[in-house]
């Protein structure tokens, strides 16, 4: 098993920033995807408020999970 990395996690998430339309993302921006880490774990964030606060995706879970989940989303918009 390949081991995942927080730049893995990176590129994946701003793949996930250009599909939706977000080329610059903020942690202020309306729409910017980005991850969340706590107590080890990771999970999917986007802004959704003026002042910066975020609507979590899937809640915590590992890299791996968290890639998958950015792969699933993805994959979901390509279908479109």
């Amino acid at each position: 098993m390949t081991r995942i990395t927080a730049h893995d996690l990176a590129l994946t998430l701003a793949r996930l920033n250009r599909a939706t339309g977000i080329e610059v993302p903020r942690a202020t921006r309306l729409g910017s995807w980005s991850i969340g880490q706590a107590y080890g774990g990771y999970q999917l964030e986007r802004v959704v408020t003026d002042g910066g606060g975020v609507k979590t995706y899937g809640g915590f879970g590992t890299k791996r999970e968290l890639l998958a989940r950015l792969h699933a989303m993805l994959d979901g918009l390509e279908l479109r």
